[in-house]
Order: C-alpha cells, then sequence, then structure tokens
C-alpha cells in the first residue's frame, strides 16, 4: 500500500495533490498517537500555506523561512540558531552558507570574539521575514475560520503549552 508521503511529492497543481493526499489516506488508517497527528499537522501546514507564499523566490525553503524568523534584529552566533532550530550546527552551517549567497543574511566575524560569526539578516532577509509571517498569518486565519476562533485559539494554547514546556 502507498503512504501518504508519497502525495507530497507530486508535482501538479496543488488541489489535485492533496486530492491525491486525502485519497490515500482515506486508504490508511493512521496511528492514535501524537506523532502521527504533528505530522498529519505539519504536512497539512505545508500544503495549506503555498497560496499564501510568493513561489517565485528562488530557491526558498520552509526551514530558510524559519531561520530568518528566529535570527534577531541584532543577529545571533550559528550555535545559537541551531540550538532555537533543534538541529545540528553543521546542517544550520549548510543552510547559512545558501541564504548567504541568495544575499538574505550577512555572515561576519563577532566583534567580541573574533573566532565566531554573527549572522544577520539583509533587507532582502527582512523581507521574506515579512512575507513568511503574513503567510503565516493568512494559514492561521483560515484555520481558525475552519474550527472556530475560540478552538483555535485554545488549541494554540496548549500547543504553546507543550512546546514550550
Amino acid at each position: 500500500m502507498v503512504l501518504g508521503r508519497y502525495a507530497l511529492n507530486y508535482s501538479g497543481d496543488a488541489e489535485a495533490s492533496l486530492t491525491i493526499l486525502v485519497n490515500l489516506f482515506d486508504q490508511v488508517t493512521l496511528p492514535d498517537h501524537v506523532f502521527s497527528r504533528l505530522d498529519g499537522l505539519n504536512r497539512r501546514a505545508g500544503h495549506d500555506i503555498r497560496p499564501h507564499l510568493d513561489l517565485t523566490i528562488e530557491g526558498m525553503r520552509g526551514t530558510f523561512g524559519a531561520l530568518l524568523g528566529i535570527l534577531p534584529t541584532d543577529g545571533a552566533r550559528p550555535s545559537e540558531l541551531a540550538e532555537a532550530m533543534r538541529i545540528s550546527k553543521q546542517a544550520v552551517g549548510q543552510r547559512l552558507v545558501e541564504m548567504e549567497a541568495r544575499g538574505w543574511i550577512t555572515i561576519n566575524p563577532d566583534p567580541i570574539d573574533k573566532r565566531a560569526r554573527i549572522v544577520t539578516r539583509t533587507p532582502a532577509g527582512d523581507e521574506i521575514k515579512a512575507m513568511s509571517e503574513q503567510a503565516i498569518a493568512a494559514m492561521e486565519r483560515n484555520w481558525a475560520d475552519q474550527v472556530g476562533a475560540d478552538r483555535y485559539r485554545v488549541f494554540k494554547e496548549v500547543l504553546n503549552e507543550l512546546a514550550l514546556g
């Protein structure tokens, strides 16, 4: 039996892709545990945010938007970004190289510790961050409309409580 993740590789239009995904999941009984539901929510978020994103930004990936979103205005060290993203320093380093090549960030020596580096957003990175935040807000408004504003507010409160410990 084909699992739903293969539908996400479908390169046709988004509506057809969602139909395939829904049909596949109709045929598969997902395990009834939090990891399965979080995976499903993550897949849905990836699908539902697409209509709100500027897909003309060449090379844009979700992790780039996440990094731009957590990067403080005054910058941060790559190790701090890796810790915040909960991924390896090497993985962050690879993404930062790509983002710097696209002109979204700068990487400069730390003025206090010349051995360390500080990552800051460029004006282009600020624009992408703002577009990403607008897209997320639009997607969340749609979700709140779907389940009701009060239920969505409670969902977000519980999610924040669990995520932030």
